[in-house]
């Protein structure tokens, strides 16, 4: 199975109840943060996952049962073997992502950037990166820009 498919089946609504207030980029994201900061604790995915901390448990709580994160007693989470395989699949598509601080140059308190490698084909004008940010819940308080390498140059 793809990560991109393992994602998504962590978002998805458990026996057809309501689907979690989480989307599988968060679920991504999470792997993300637990496996570059290991132990990583809950609190500190709430404010850089900005969902709140009872979605998060519930992210926790699939993670642990899919079995790809388990607990370190009161240091937060690590992953395990199944969560290192997962990690390095998604590394290998998305090998870098961080925070970056750039005070009055943006609009939004956060600014984070990921380094996607081989697909910059599917980019045309960013304009569907920025909306697919949009209605997955940026709206008001994220935003997205879309910045492609092409023969050395950055596009925007």
């Amino acid at each position: 199975m793809s990560w991109k498919r393992a994602v998504e089946e962590l978002a998805l609504p458990a026996d057809g109840r309501v689907p979690p207030a989480f989307k599988a980029y968060h679920a991504a994201v999470a792997l993300l943060m637990i496996g570059r900061e290991q132990p990583l604790g809950r609190y500190e995915l709430c404010q850089n996952l900005s969902i709140g901390e009872g979605s998060v448990r519930t992210l926790l709580r699939r993670l642990t049962d899919a079995g790809y994160i388990t607990a370190d007693g009161r240091q937060g989470q690590r992953l395990t073997k199944r969560g290192e395989n997962l990690f390095a699949q998604i590394i290998e598509d998305v090998p870098m992502g961080l925070f970056l601080d750039l005070g009055t140059l943006t609009v939004f308190k956060y600014a984070y950037a990921s380094l996607v490698r081989g697909r910059a084909e599917r980019v045309v004008d960013g304009v569907r990166q920025r909306d697919e940010a949009i209605i997955q819940g940026g709206c008001n308080r994220a935003g997205a820009t879309t910045l492609v390498m092409k023969r050395g140059m950055l596009v925007m």
